[in-house]
């Protein structure tokens, strides 16, 4: 059996969106002139309604953060736990090599060196393996 509260409701919904609409509709100094009838401050009213909304803004804010927050735990969930493979990286950088003999000289541009310290080498390998591990589909 019904109560009527859905049509309560929906008839609250149509009040409310047609009140809004009337003070939307009010110039400033119409609105001034509603709040000093109802006794209130225009001035001390229009203040706190920036608070309201400065408060809301900030919720918004913070929940689309959480949201974000979130989001980013579920992605590094998917994603394959431990580092790639260094070995891998290393037989990759040795093909990427011995298919352009100038890609070494490209490496190490930035450096103004003559070859990659083993420090390099290693680093760049365990890159290789790492962007390796990443194009990989999650299992």
């Amino acid at each position: 059996m019904s109560t009527g509260k859905p049509n309560e409701e929906r008839l609250m919904a149509r009040l409310e969106a047609a009140s809004l609409e009337n003070i939307f509709e009010l110039s400033e100094a119409e609105l001034d002139a509603e709040l000093k009838e109802l006794g209130l401050d225009p001035v001390a009213e229009v203040a706190r309604m920036r608070g309201v909304i400065d408060n809301a803004a900030k919720s918004a804010a913070r929940a689309g953060l959480l949201s974000a927050k979130a989001e980013v735990a579920r992605f590094r969930q998917s994603q394959p736990s431990g580092s790639g493979d260094p070995e891998a990286g290393r037989k990759l950088l040795e093909r990427i090599r011995s298919r352009d003999p100038t890609a070494a000289e490209m490496m190490i541009a930035a450096r103004k060196g003559k070859t990659l310290s083993e420090r390099d080498e290693a680093g760049l390998a365990q890159d290789l393996a790492d962007l390796e591990k990443l194009s990989r589909k999650p299992e």
